[in-house]
């Protein structure tokens, strides 16, 4: 038996799987295109900075997702009837 809030964990945490993918794509990007700056150019700075806010954000991301796992599970428990 499927609950509406339990479908709402597991549509938030596809929306949190599809966004770290976006920013591990994103951190992709950074440094091939810093492979082709020199290594004192203004650019390859903000590139770096990219990288470093984008692995950031990722690492929040997996926190709320096993947080929003825990919760899904405790409710599934909670719920489950034997």
């Amino acid at each position: 038996m499927s609950f509406k809030p339990l479908q709402q964990f597991h549509d938030l945490i596809d929306e949190i799987s599809v966004t770290q993918a976006y920013l591990q794509k994103k951190i992709i990007r950074s440094n091939e295109l810093a492979k082709r700056i020199p290594n004192n150019h203004k650019r390859r700075g903000k590139l770096a900075k990219i990288v470093i806010e984008s692995t950031l954000q990722i690492n929040q991301l997996e926190k709320a997702k096993q947080q929003t796992i825990y919760k899904k599970h405790y409710i599934e428990k909670s719920t489950t009837y034997n």
